[in-house]
């Protein structure tokens, strides 16, 4: 059974070279004494922050678009975009349409009622930070596993992407319920761990 809030975030300290990537990358793809594989209770999803320099000040929906791509690619077996785990994960907002605004149509015309529900997942599916997490709810409640994210490389950039990225990762931590992973540079942790952003954590 998982806990109803996530664990604290990771973090990884290390200087330049210590090992942080590789130490990241043996962790999530080897079996712990070949009975634990942690993909399938915690499917993780890995982002190298330097693939968002080019928008490293508005990373943000950039980053929800792509994690939900790597989601649906790496763990295509879960379904999540089939048209039952739409309306699983989104069930309580069906359930209420359906009692009012949609009663008259799925009583008396399929087809209207077809319609409205394709467009109301439609406009679900376009805000891609709010289905991120509704989707990380009804993993956690439907299906019983926890996201875990791995952002990596972010102490290649300047001190104040490294606190928005920070700052971001958290939000995700508390937010999406999910299992938060990040690499920092020992002598930039050290340095701030007593500072804001990094002291209210």
């Amino acid at each position: 059974k998982l806990a109803s809030t996530p664990p604290h975030p990771i973090i990884i300290v290390g200087s330049k070279g210590a090992g942080k990537t590789t130490f990241i990358n043996y962790l999530f793809k080897t079996e712990i004494d070949n009975e634990i594989d942690l993909s399938k209770s915690h499917p993780y999803i890995y982002v190298d922050f330097r693939q968002y320099a080019g928008v490293k000040k508005t990373f943000e929906q950039t980053l929800f678009n792509d994690l939900l791509e790597q989601i649906y690619e790496k763990y295509a077996n879960l379904n999540l975009c089939s048209n039952s785990s739409l309306l699983s994960i989104y069930h309580k907002e069906v359930d209420r349409n359906n009692k009012n605004i949609w009663q008259f149509d799925k009583e008396n015309n399929q087809d209207n009622y077809q319609s409205k529900l394709s467009l109301f997942l439609e406009e679900k599916l376009r805000n891609s930070e709010n289905h991120f997490f509704k989707l990380s709810e009804h993993l956690i409640k439907g299906r019983k596993i926890r996201l875990c994210i791995v952002i990596d490389n972010a102490d290649q950039f300047e001190i104040d992407i490294q606190k928005s990225v920070f700052l971001f990762a958290q939000s995700l931590n508390k937010k999406g319920n999910v299992t938060i992973v990040i690499s920092l540079r020992e002598g930039y942790y050290y340095k701030w761990r007593y500072l804001p952003p990094f002291d209210a954590f």
